[in-house]
């Protein structure tokens, strides 16, 4: 492209490749792309209904399709509980949400909860094996190159034996403590505590965790001790989710976590009070002036 270095030049095809469909690819090769990931979406949905207000039309089959979703990406045929997925009286998605305790992917939410019950028992420990939904293994597992070796935050934010490590270490999963990796404050490098009991850890794909627990994120956990006891793990339900809520006391936690730094103790405090005091017609002014320094 005129104007473009080598660099620019990769980097633009790199995120025109996540505005034609995109990969969790960043979990490797990293990549700020994953940040607005969810916005490429919303704004391309927010397009297609004005498009559709607009009165422009699209395939009817663009699922079923002999050149539909399925048959193209997919490579198979749509089955009747694809239909069932998919039909438009269907409640969303959106009634089930993940509200992240952790700075980290979702995938790895249930074996951070699984690690923190090992915290101070690390000493004793000779191995790990973690059994994992396929479609989790192709984000964080053996499918991610750097899950082993994470060089960058948004490699270490998908690492599944980096995060198990930093919780089982009871070094933590938050903000703060990503924040100090970003800033150099944190050595997560080969010779570390957490890249050398991550590499006590193997993960193994199941694909019946997949069949068996649908769009859940669990986390199936198998530790062998030195003097050759096993303890098994499972957790089903991550803290943050549906079925399994975050307290309002984890909730004020986290959001100090994320405030506290930027805005001081008092200041968040005040913010704090002020979101959950305000009547709900509060307009977002109101907030933004407690935000300035």
């Amino acid at each position: 492209m005129k104007g473009y270095d080598a660099e620019a030049t990769l980097h633009a095809l790199s995120i025109a490749f996540s505005h034609s469909s995109g990969t969790t690819e960043y979990t490797s090769s990293g990549g700020s792309i994953k940040r607005i990931h969810s916005g490429i979406g919303t704004r391309n949905g927010i397009r297609a209904a004005e498009m559709a207000a607009a009165g422009i039309t699209g395939p009817t089959r663009f699922l079923s399709g002999a050149k539909g979703f399925f048959n193209t990406f997919v490579r198979r045929e749509l089955t009747a509980a694809d239909t069932e997925r998919f039909a438009l009286d269907r409640p969303f998605e959106i009634a089930g949400p993940l509200f992240k305790p952790y700075c980290a992917c979702g995938y790895n939410h249930a074996f951070i909860d699984g690690a923190r019950t090992l915290s101070g028992r690390v000493g004793e420990i000779e191995k790990v094996e973690l059994a994992i939904q396929p479609s989790g293994d192709v984000v964080v597992g053996n499918k991610n190159v750097s899950a082993w070796a994470p060089q960058k935050i948004e490699q270490l934010q998908y690492a599944l034996p980096f995060q198990f490590s930093l919780s089982a270490l009871g070094i933590g999963n938050g903000y703060q403590v990503h924040k100090a990796y970003l800033d150099g404050r944190l050595d997560l490098g080969p010779s570390s505590e957490v890249a050398e009991f991550a590499q006590r850890i193997t993960i193994r794909p199941e694909p019946e965790l997949d069949k068996d627990y649908g769009r859940k994120m669990v986390g199936d956990i198998t530790v062998t001790f030195s003097d050759g006891s096993t303890e098994h793990l499972f957790v089903e339900d991550s803290v943050g989710s549906a079925d399994n809520p975050m307290s309002e006391a984890d909730l004020d936690a986290k959001y100090r976590d994320l405030a506290a730094e930027e805005l001081g103790d008092a200041r968040a405090d005040e913010l704090l009070a002020a979101i959950k005091g305000a009547p709900l017609d509060t307009p977002a002014t109101a907030f933004a002036a407690l935000l300035r320094r």
